[in-house]
């Protein structure tokens, strides 16, 4: 690590938006890239990072220079004669620009890794630019446009997942598709305000599509000694107070425990650089830059129990609450299944029925989980998630074991006592036999006189939930052995 101060200078302060259109920062930096001696529309989008520089993808530039597009060699100053760039949300104008910066796809196996970024240089651009922040967010509702930035290309997706260098991105609501005009378009992030990535390719005869992570953009930039435009997020209250107190916790560890605590964490979360500062650890892991850090650094101290406990009494003001890490929240949607949703639910309303869940008709299941999540339970008890994933473990026929193994872990982290988890598992066994036991019938007999022919009874029906639904008794008569039997078998 650097340094341990919290005021070490990274970039430039982001100003609040220009009007009320959220979009409207993303307009003023889009690019679109041309070939500087053709006219009409351009060959891909870019974006304005940091004042006179912007990114684009290096497989645009080399379709730009009619090179292979997957070809490496870094462009000559030369070649870049023939690229120019315009501004549409500011100015339809063309512009010369210079490679400041390049990271050339390379092609391992068919498939595109490390890179695909160009950083261009623009000696004097139109008035009117703002460079937009770039970085990555918990947001996974994302919006792009084509390489001409019009409002009616506009492209929602769905951040699926990371991979190494790249993100999988899956089709929104929106009507329209990603293209091969939408390379280099920036991924934005409309919540929080900033570029996420950029759009590299799409996948042949599949809807599915990839960009180049906000970590890897940053990279370059870093590199090239470029500074990128920052996110200023302005905390409430509550939120600054519980950062501070995190701050102090774990500026009081020794450097070398907590270099490796960010190392761990930036593994959890799946980061490509590791926190150089307290501070930068402490924002990565705040619930509005990742929902899953402070279980991810709670994670790192597991072998601490006493830093772990400090952290999670000053992080106990932090909202949204998750409890668990990203590898445990990835396990346990794998093992409950894709189609788990009308079960989960099902045993929501038997083991947390007071909780008002979701609408089911737009939630799915990473819904669902991260709602029960978010309910809070008291220091050693039993949280409500995982009440309910006993109770789906208790429910099912196999993979309960496994279920419980998962709990286990998970309570076991949390420091939640192994009575209220036995207790709790004693709860979801007791629900679950009496749900899936067949309806009962009991029948009471009894004579009179030991050598008597007709009996008194009481016959009582229970259904699978060991309710009573039907009571029969013989009143002030009795009955013959053949009328009881008639009665029975009616």
């Amino acid at each position: 690590m650097e340094s341990r101060s919290s005021s070490r200078a990274v970039g430039v302060t982001v100003h609040p938006p220009y009007d009320d259109d959220p979009d409207a920062r993303i307009r003023r930096a889009w690019v679109t890239v041309h070939t500087r001696s053709a006219s009409g529309e351009g060959l891909g989008a870019g974006v304005v990072v940091a004042d006179g520089f912007l990114l684009t993808c290096a497989h645009v530039i080399n379709a730009v220079l009619g090179r292979p597009k997957l070809a490496t060699p870094e462009p000559t100053a030369p070649e870049m004669d023939a690229v120019a760039v315009s501004f549409p949300g500011v100015d339809a104008t063309r512009y010369a620009v210079e490679l400041a910066g390049w990271l050339a796809p390379q092609p391992q196996a068919d498939q595109w890794w490390d890179g695909d970024l160009a950083l261009l240089k623009v000696e004097s651009g139109p008035a009117g630019l703002s460079p937009v922040p770039v970085g990555e967010t918990p947001g996974k509702r994302l919006w792009t446009w084509y390489h001409h930035g019009a409002p009616r290309s506009l492209v929602d997706v769905v951040l699926q997942a990371g991979m190494g260098p790249w993100y999988i991105l899956d089709p929104g609501h929106a009507p329209l598709e990603i293209l091969p005009g939408h390379s280099g378009a920036p991924l934005w992030d409309r919540e929080h305000g900033c570029v996420t990535g950029l759009v590299v390719s799409r996948e042949r005869d599949n809807p599915r599509s990839y960009a180049i992570r906000a970590s890897e953009m940053r990279d370059l930039l870093a590199s090239a000694g470029v500074l990128p435009t920052v996110v200023t997020t302005v905390y409430d209250a509550r939120t600054g107070a519980c950062r501070d107190a995190l701050i102090d916790v774990l500026d009081a560890l020794p450097e070398q425990q907590l270099r490796r605590c960010a190392d761990r964490v930036a593994r959890a979360l799946g980061l490509r650089r590791t926190p150089p500062t307290v501070t930068d650890l402490v924002d990565t892991v705040l619930p509005q830059h990742h929902p899953r850090g402070i279980p991810a650094l709670l994670g790192a101290l597991a072998a601490a129990e006493d830093v772990a406990r400090r952290v999670r009494d000053a992080a106990a003001g932090l909202r949204p609450v998750r409890i668990l890490t990203q590898n445990q929240y990835d396990e346990l949607l794998a093992l409950l299944g894709p189609g788990a949703h009308p079960e989960v639910r099902a045993a929501a309303r038997h083991a947390v029925p007071h909780f008002v869940l979701p609408d089911p008709g737009t939630a799915g299941l990473d819904t669902l989980i991260e709602d029960l999540e978010d309910r809070v339970a008291e220091p050693g008890l039993v949280p409500p998630l995982v009440q309910v994933v006993e109770e789906v473990a208790a429910a099912r026929r196999t993979d309960g074991d496994v279920l419980r193994d998962w709990s286990d872990r998970v309570t076991d982290r949390l420091g939640v006592s192994r009575e209220a988890v036995r207790q709790c598992r004693w709860s979801a066994d007791s629900r679950a036999s009496v749900r899936t036991a067949q309806p009962v019938l009991r029948v009471w007999l009894w004579a009179a006189e030991p050598t008597a022919d007709d009996f008194d009874y009481d016959m009582r029906l229970y259904d699978d939930h060991g309710h009573e639904v039907w009571a029969r008794t013989n009143g002030p008569d009795r009955r013959s052995r053949e009328e009881l039997c008639a009665h029975l078998s009616a």
